[in-house]
């Protein structure tokens, strides 16, 4: 990577761990317990429950893509940033730019 992809990775990837961090407080509050002494129906409280699961879940995957942008963000400046973790083959730029968390070739990623 050049110098100008490095400084657009970087602000790219700063840009999205923050985007991440507001769905993350977002999905926190969605993800909170249902009180047994809030007067629901029984299908608006499975709703609810449904709701609630799939708030976990968007979050586990939020804070995990959030932790693997920031790992590579750390890494910018390693000379095997751009290197494929399973190959050792060189990952595109262009791919990087446009996967922040890319961290294997086209290739691995595809098998």
């Amino acid at each position: 990577m050049n110098e100008e992809e490095k400084l657009e990775f970087k602000e790219r990837a700063r840009n999205e761990i923050s985007s991440l961090a507001v769905d993350i407080q977002s999905l926190e509050n969605d993800t909170q317990p249902i009180s047994p002494d809030v007067s629901l129906g029984r299908l608006t409280r499975m709703d609810a429950i449904q709701n609630k699961s799939v708030a976990e879940a968007n979050l586990a995957s939020a804070r995990s893509r959030q932790q693997r942008i920031q790992a590579r963000l750390e890494e910018l400046d390693s000379p095997d940033f751009q290197k494929c973790r399973k190959c050792g083959k060189d990952i595109p730029a262009a791919r990087i730019l446009y996967l922040l968390d890319a961290d294997t070739c086209l290739e691995c990623a595809s098998n």
